[in-house]
């Protein structure tokens, strides 16, 4: 596995109207806390949200706050977030959800709103859709919708390490060390596919496909009631991911952009292949964690 260069803390890139991309570095010098991005988000405003192996990096393009350990919240207490933030999302009414040390948090600058939502150490992925934040924690899945500030527990899952979710019409599939698991909201059945697959990431985007990136280099699609893995075909880039699947992103005409530990890759599916998106050269090479877009044509790895 390449080694994450030290000084490229985060790369955004945009893609461009003319198909060129522009790469920009942010790092130590902006007030990076740790060199390790595991997780990007971004806020209604544009601030760039980072989860780092050493606290929680809120950019705004000019400033960076870090929050790491025992914090201060609004109303005088104290709350201890931690330093390893694993995973951030944001929600359409302006919140932001961090996982941190195995706990949920719900965050809100405008709002002045700091909430912990679990303390047991044992959530480790969330989805969101619509009102809805869908996670596990201690083994049951709940539903918290922060409008209502209700939370209620859906169902016992059996299992353990999960690793992602994600929601498609009434299914909820779990991504897990022992395979994928589709949970049906209209009965108790669960099914379990892929039993030998490490399941690193599940994306659902835009033609409700659902995207399975594995530890074992392979990328599978759920769509139809059907898994289909992608195949090598034979005018393929020789590029095709190889490594670990770490996180998928859509661009907005369509195309999947991946993260693995050995750099960035593209689909197209205009041509159905895959490509290596290959950074500036004084840059080096760089594992890819995370990647985020949320606005326009514009990503963050």
């Amino acid at each position: 596995m390449k080694q994450l260069v030290t000084h490229l803390l985060l790369v955004l890139f945009f893609v461009l109207p003319i198909h060129a991309i522009s790469f920009h570095h942010i790092g130590s010098y902006e007030g990076m806390s740790h060199p390790t991005v595991l997780s990007i988000g971004q806020d209604d405003i544009g601030r760039i949200w980072l989860g780092t192996r050493e606290g929680l990096n809120i950019y705004n393009g000019h400033d960076m706050k870090v929050l790491i350990g025992e914090i201060t919240v609004p109303n005088g207490k104290r709350m201890n977030i931690g330093s390893h933030i694993s995973l951030i999302k944001s929600d359409h009414r302006g919140n932001m959800f961090v996982i941190a040390e195995g706990n949920l948090f719900q965050c809100n600058l405008e709002k002045n709103l700091y909430e912990q939502l679990t303390h047991k150490h044992s959530t480790h992925t969330l989805t969101i859709k619509g009102d809805s934040i869908w996670y596990i924690d201690d083994h049951q899945l709940k539903v918290y919708r922060p409008s209502l500030r209700t939370r209620q527990t859906v169902k016992e899952i059996p299992f353990t390490k999960v690793r992602s979710l994600e929601l498609l019409d009434n299914k909820l599939f779990i991504g897990t060390l022992k395979g994928l698991h589709i949970l049906s909201m209209d009965n108790p059945t669960i099914t379990t596919e892929l039993e030998k697959e490490h399941i690193f990431k599940l994306f659902r985007n835009s033609k409700d496909e659902i995207w399975i990136g594995t530890a074992k280099n392979d990328i599978y699609k759920y769509l139809h009631d059907q898994i289909v893995k992608l195949p090598y075909l034979p005018n393929t880039n020789p590029y095709f991911p190889s490594n670990p699947i770490r996180d998928f992103i859509e661009d907005s005409e369509g195309n999947i952009w991946v993260g693995t530990s050995e750099g960035l890759f593209k689909y197209n599916y205009a041509k159905d292949t895959f490509y290596a998106v290959n950074p500036p050269q004084y840059l080096g090479g760089f594992s890819v964690l995370c990647i985020s877009n949320r606005r326009l044509k514009r990503a963050s790895v």
